[in-house]
Order: C-alpha cells, then sequence, then structure tokens
C-alpha cells in the first residue's frame, strides 16, 4: 500500500497479468500476481485519513472473499 498512485502502478509492472482494477482521486488498485500467488497494490494518498479509508475497504473486500 504505497501513497503515491505511481508508485502503485511502478509496483503492478512487476506482477504478472496485472490489471487496473479501480482509479479513483488518490485511490488506484491493480491486481495480479507475483510469483504464483495473487497480489494487489492499493494507493493510499496522503496522511492518515485516506489511509485509514484504504485499508478498512480492503479488508472488508478480502474479508467477505474469504469467508
Amino acid at each position: 500500500m504505497p501513497g503515491n498512485p505511481r508508485r502503485a502502478k511502478l509496483i503492478a509492472k512487476m506482477m504478472n497479468e496485472a490489471k487496473l482494477i479501480s482509479e479513483n482521486r488518490e485511490f488506484t488498485v491493480y491486481t495480479g500476481s507475483y510469483d504464483g500467488v495473487s497480489v494487489s497494490v492499493a494507493s493510499t494518498g496522503i496522511g492518515g485519513p485516506s489511509t485509514a479509508i484504504c485499508f478498512r475497504r480492503t479488508i472488508n473486500c478480502w474479508s467477505k472473499s474469504v469467508y
């Protein structure tokens, strides 16, 4: 979870089959795989409040897909 959306894009370039999932303001999400493991990268923007939003939403999405 980098802060800057451009860093999320750089990380996505290291993934296999990376796809842009969402892009809205400071939040940019890519998903793909790395060494055969499914991974996602999401930028958080600047500061604690936007980081908290990103973490909460990511946890909610993850917990719904796992359970």
